[in-house]
């Protein structure tokens, strides 16, 4: 339902454009999963990998009006998403790893980052990448949070492949 909200017309049969064809997704989502993009199944459900998010960050520009353009402003502010996001926004901006990164220190320990995205040694393989994709996802637009997490997100990925 979000893919032919997103982009109408394109998961579509081709007689009925209103109707959604599943295979079409289904296809879409293993193609997404064999590039790196994607992760899941159809019984676990599906996220974006951070290759994912990043290619998705490009995917209006690519395709000119193919994602939603409302705005955080826009958005009702009793949602529980708009709950969510300004809960783990105060989070974020009580740690350490932040009050270092105001202060100008861009040499932030890989502990701090950690607190960040709430990792700690049990999370690994896909739970740590599901988890720091989903931070990133959630304030992927925020221009305060967003060079601040890439910049987490940078240093714990050189961690984890050293």
């Amino acid at each position: 339902m979000e893919a032919h909200r997103i982009g109408p017309g394109w998961f579509s049969w081709k007689k009925y454009l209103d109707q959604i064809n599943l295979e079409l997704v289904r296809i879409n989502l293993v193609h997404a999963k064999e590039n790196g993009l994607a992760i899941g199944l159809g019984r676990t459900g599906w996220r974006l990998t951070q290759k994912g998010l990043k290619w998705a960050e490009q995917a209006p520009k690519m395709s000119g009006d193919f994602a939603s353009k409302r705005s955080r402003a826009e958005s009702r502010s009793g949602s529980l998403d708009e709950q969510r996001w300004r809960r783990e926004r105060s989070r974020i901006i009580a740690t350490h790893a932040w009050e270092l990164w105001i202060s100008g220190i861009r040499d932030i320990p890989t502990g701090e980052a950690k607190q960040v995205f709430r990792i700690d040694s049990y999370v690994r393989g896909e739970l740590r990448e599901t988890k720091i994709t989903r931070l990133r996802a959630m304030f992927l637009h925020d221009q305060e949070l967003a060079p601040f997490l890439d910049h987490l997100i940078e240093d714990l990925n050189r961690e984890a492949t050293a």
